[in-house]
């Protein structure tokens, strides 16, 4: 099966998956949402020509977490905190998958912004996070660390690959704010939409990498 079409398949599980998050009914989100992920999943699995093997290994792995992340997730008031970590186990794969091959040779500049990032965020959504405050800003710090990664390889590795990682990287912080400032500070009518069409393009970017 083609990247191209197995995109297309992506595409059309992701706009059911929003028509059922809206209008129902939701529980077909319990089909739609793992089988986005697994149809990206495949993407990294059939991928003709990976960059390396140590690459698409530590992806698949960080795919697979995050399908069990998304599992824990259509639960959230009950499985939140479970969901948490294996994104964050999820992330640490991803971290490794982007630092593989780039030696000890690293920028400041990426570590500089995200720390800023990582600061503005704890100040503004401190009061809000509750019992969940320490865990939250555990995997805050895990996450930026990732995006940090993915710029530090797009600096380092001249490739379509290294770019499609950062920008999935930094779709995905941007899925996960929208759903923290959605879920601890103010909810909004739009945010699953905006967070799901973020996270599965993220992913879907993360998983494109692969191919160099």
């Amino acid at each position: 099966m083609t990247l191209i079409s197995l995109t297309i398949f992506v595409l059309v599980s992701l706009l059911l998956l929003l028509v059922f998050e809206y209008t129902g009914p939701k529980w077909l989100r319990y089909f739609f949402k793992p089988l986005t992920l697994l149809l990206i999943i495949a993407i990294v699995w059939l991928a003709p020509h990976p960059i390396s093997a140590h690459y698409r290994q530590f992806v698949i792995i960080g795919l697979g977490l995050s399908l069990i992340g998304d599992t824990f997730l259509l639960f959230p008031n009950r499985w939140f905190l479970q969901g948490l970590f294996s994104f964050l186990c999820a992330h640490i794969c991803y971290i490794i998958a982007f630092t593989g091959d780039l030696g000890s040779d690293f920028s400041l500049l990426p570590i500089v912004i995200l720390v800023l990032v990582a600061i503005l965020f704890t100040g503004t959504a401190w009061r809000h996070l509750g019992s969940v405050r320490f865990p939250v800003i555990v995997y805050t710090i895990i996450i930026l660390v990732m995006v940090g990664s993915a710029a530090e390889r797009y600096i380092h590795v001249d490739s379509p690959g290294s770019l499609w990682g950062l920008e999935g990287a930094v779709l995905f912080l941007i899925s996960d704010g929208v759903l923290a400032i959605n879920r601890f500070m103010r909810s909004f009518r739009v945010a699953q939409a905006v967070i799901l069409t973020t996270y599965f393009t993220a992913q879907w970017l993360i998983a494109l990498s692969v191919q160099g």
